[in-house]
């Protein structure tokens, strides 16, 4: 049986599957991943995605050595100072008005900051965290690799600029790491109440992404435009 085939990693997959189409075939995402999307709808979905990355990751960082978090999570993920990066050379670029994060960004962010406060146990809190660095990382690590090619091809991007975020080294690199990730969460327990609450956060996690790619289709160029 595959990594993926097994263990919460199986469970974590056909749990979400419904709600991951949802989000990969929103009007937004699909318009990003067709080459039909701009620089600026580009440029809004990192910087909406940057107030997520800043809570989930300094938590990730102090509480690595937990039992649910240490097979899967590896310094070589972390994607903070690459999103901060590709933001500040976009913005180099083509400089705009970015705004304020959207609130369905602010209150994902919200919803992290807030796991050690809302849930009955540090246990459990590290299962829910764990929902999110699944929706998040196995994301950058799969489409997110397609997503690259795209974005820099649409916006005549050379190299690693405005791409970085999406850059976990060569290929094989990236498919080490992702295949380090599924094996790790398959041999994570798929039953119990600390499965029970990883799967029901990566759930609010793909409702959430779905909230948050809805209200970025305001920042798509209108039917008729060519993009660029």
């Amino acid at each position: 049986m595959s990594a993926a085939g097994s263990g919460l990693a199986l469970r974590l997959r056909e749990a979400t599957a419904a709600q991951h189409r949802q989000a990969e075939r929103s009007p937004f995402m699909a318009a990003l991943i067709g080459g039909s999307a701009d620089r600026r709808s580009y440029q809004q979905l990192l910087h909406n995605l940057l107030p997520i990355y800043a809570a989930l990751e300094p938590l990730l960082q102090t509480h690595r050595g937990h039992a649910w978090l240490a097979p899967v999570w590896a310094p070589a993920l972390a994607r903070l100072p690459a999103l901060g990066n590709d933001i500040a050379e976009l913005q180099r670029l083509a400089p705009s008005d970015l705004g304020p994060p959207l609130p369905a960004s602010v209150h994902y962010a919200q919803r992290l900051n807030g796991l050690m406060l809302d849930t009955t146990s540090r246990d459990t809190a590290m299962a829910r965290l764990l929902g999110h660095a699944y929706v998040r990382y196995l994301g950058d690590l799969s489409g997110g690799q397609v997503l690259r090619r795209v974005v820099a091809r649409q916006l005549d991007l050379s190299g690693a600029s405005g791409t970085a975020f999406y850059d976990f080294g060569a290929p094989d690199q990236a498919a080490a790491l992702l295949q380090r990730w599924r094996e790790s969460l398959a041999a994570l327990p798929a039953e119990g109440a600390l499965a029970d609450a990883a799967v029901q956060e990566a759930c609010w996690s793909f409702d959430q992404h779905l909230r948050l790619f809805n209200a970025l289709e305001a920042f798509m160029p209108p039917q008729g435009i060519t993009p660029r």
